[in-house]
């Protein structure tokens, strides 16, 4: 028995000692890795010279991405790579100025993360654009954030990350807005859109403030709250299914429909308009304080099987 005892504590041991040797060799071995990316890699930058464009297309796996304006008569793209080993694919096609990462070589060869991929720690892409551009703008990354501040546009947005965040703010398009996120938080602020928007991600929080556009809105989250202020809209289409919804000081011109399985919901609307108002509860309690008409051709609706329901003036 004392025999088999001192084994367990031997292979026990030695299990521990092993990881923590692989885990050691691991750290050290991604500490030079990313440091010789570091190394290697410079400063560089593409100036836009054809006047054909009118897509910016973004593809890439950096840290993050920003889009900007400034003091620049062409786009100015400034990024890092490696003058001998090119990591990024740049060129324009059909009006697309196309900025994406290369292709893996062989993607059953075995190498680390950051080998594969070809960035270093806090690697970002800068797209600066003359107050002057009138650009549609299609932005992917993989990992990482998206930024955009102060562009206005009279054609769309489109920004997809796989993992990490979208924040836009001070911007105006005419065309549409869309932006997904599977694990990351949606922010879009005192912006105004000409065509709709639509908000989508699987896990985190989405934001939307002093928002104006013409058309409809509609957000779909799965884990995650939805918080919107001072939106003027045409109508707000907001499901989420766990996570509150809370829509304050709205002002719709057809209506509200907000649904959530696990989560309450509260909806404040600006002026005294009366409302269709339909709302249903499994479990929680519901307060209406706006003036009721079914015949309204403004129409609040909300559901939730687990949570409070409320919906009200804006104070």
């Amino acid at each position: 028995m004392k025999g088999i005892t001192k084994a367990l504590i031997f292979g026990t041991v030695t299990l521990v000692l092993g990881g923590a040797i692989y885990a050691t060799a691991l750290t050290i071995a991604f500490n030079n890795r990313s440091q010789k990316e570091i190394v290697n890699r410079s400063d560089a930058q593409y100036v836009l010279t054809d006047d054909s464009v009118t897509v910016l297309d973004l593809d890439s796996v950096v840290d993050s991405i920003v889009v900007k304006p400034g003091d620049v008569s062409n786009v100015t793209i400034d990024y890092k790579d490696d003058k001998e080993n090119p990591t990024f694919d740049i060129g324009v096609s059909n009006g697309i100025l196309k900025f994406s990462q290369r292709s893996l070589e062989n993607i059953f060869t075995f190498k680390w993360p950051w080998e594969r991929f070809g960035y270093g720690p806090a690697f970002a892409i800068t797209v600066t654009v003359p107050s002057s551009s009138n650009l549609s703008y299609d932005i992917d990354s993989l990992s990482g954030s998206i930024k955009a501040m102060d562009i206005a546009s009279t054609k769309k947005l489109s920004g997809n990350t796989l993992s990490g965040s979208i924040e836009i703010k001070g911007c105006e398009f005419g065309g549409k807005v869309e932006l997904n996120s599977t694990s990351g938080a949606l922010t879009i602020e005192n912006t105004k859109i000409h065509n709709g928007m639509s908000l989508n991600n699987t896990s985190g929080k989405i934001t939307a403030k002093n928002i104006e556009t013409d058309e409809s809105i509609k957000v779909n989250s799965t884990s995650g709250a939805v918080a919107f202020e001072s939106v003027k809209t045409k109508s707000i289409d907001a499901s989420t299914v766990s996570g509150a919804i809370t829509l304050t000081k709205a002002e719709v011109s057809k209506g509200v429909a907000a649904s959530t399985t696990s989560g309450s919901v509260s909806v404040s609307l600006l002026g005294d308009d009366a409302y269709n108002v339909s709302t249903t509860t499994v479990s929680g309690k519901v307060t209406t304080t706006v003036n009721l008409d079914s015949s309204s051709e403004k129409s609040v609706s909300v559901t939730t099987v687990s949570g409070n329901i409320k919906v009200e003036y804006a104070a």
